[in-house]
């Protein structure tokens, strides 16, 4: 009606009774202004997997928001209540040998980018901020804001114990450095260091944690893969043994595939985010990697 020609296409499948194809069914529910478009360019099509070749199913399977055969889209379990941890170091603020040291909480977040050329991090002393590859603008991995007062929440680290659970950044100390950040805090009377790296080459985010009493870690993230808040809503991802693997099909320009691993972990995914799950001993150090690779088809 406004002048700009649009296809709608229907994908249909299986049979719903002697001479009632599921075409038949779409067609009666079309007004007869809408029956005349059928098969007309543009128009409404009528597209049937059973008689498409592998070839198109494969493109279709691939276009943004289409999955083929249809999955039951799935809503995010909510969190059960998480505490803040208690900052374990000085109580103060200032430049330290090399850094910079935050011990007391500040008006807004204070931020430290880690970065190689082909990719990066911007941490804040209250969570693990956000992760980009290639671009930051246009391929961020985790949802990045330029908003100064809020704290990012596409990548939580938490420590459940005793049927609590605790997000380990937020209220910890922490010291900035170029080239590393480390998180300090109390959880109840278990004492946690975070450690976050990003190396001089490759795209990989690290984060050791080591706590000082046992019980379980998650590392939950949500997936971005764009700049752009529709396209970023099409990510497709899975669970994968000891790893979350994520793809956004709606990011044309930078078409690849992020995963956060961790050796021994347990992996779920609930439809908008996923979560890493693993035991780690009393003063044992767990390894989460966030990576990107690029694909070349």
């Amino acid at each position: 009606l406004s002048g700009a020609p649009t296809d709608l296409v229907f994908v249909t499948s299986g049979e719903t009774g002697y001479g009632q194809t599921p075409d038949r069914r779409v067609r009666r529910l079309l007004s007869p202004q809408s029956d005349r478009l059928v098969g007309a360019s543009p128009g409404v099509r009528f597209v049937s997997p059973s008689s498409s070749s592998a070839a198109f199913l494969s493109a279709l399977n691939a276009a943004p928001g289409t999955d083929w055969p249809p999955a039951p889209r799935k809503k995010t379990r909510p969190l059960p209540p998480v505490l803040s941890v208690q900052p374990d170091g000085p109580a103060e603020n200032g430049y330290v040998p090399g850094g910079y040291y935050i011990g007391l909480p500040t008006p807004r977040p204070w931020g430290n980018v880690l970065a190689n050329p082909s990719f990066g991090t911007l941490l804040i002393n209250r969570s693990l901020g956000f992760t980009w590859a290639m671009n930051a603008r246009l391929n961020p991995l985790t949802p990045g804001s330029t908003d100064r007062t809020r704290d990012f929440g596409g990548e939580r680290l938490l420590f459940e114990s005793d049927g609590v659970l605790w997000d380990l950044l937020k209220g910890a100390a922490v010291y900035f450095y170029p080239d590393r950040a480390v998180y300090l805090g109390k959880a109840g009377e278990k004492r946690a260091r975070v450690t976050v790296t990003v190396p001089r080459k490759g795209m990989e985010k690290r984060v050791s944690v080591t706590v000082s009493g046992a019980g379980t870690l998650w590392y939950r993230v949500t997936p971005t893969l764009s700049g752009e808040e529709n396209a970023a809503s099409l990510v497709k991802g899975r669970a994968a043994g000891d790893a979350l693997v994520f793809e956004n099909p709606g990011n044309r320009d930078f078409p690849g595939r992020m995963t956060l691993r961790c050796p021994g972990a347990e992996s779920s995914f609930d439809g908008l985010a996923g979560t890493l799950k693993t035991p780690v001993p009393a003063g044992q150090t767990a390894a989460f990697s966030l990576s990107y690779t690029l694909r070349r088809d």
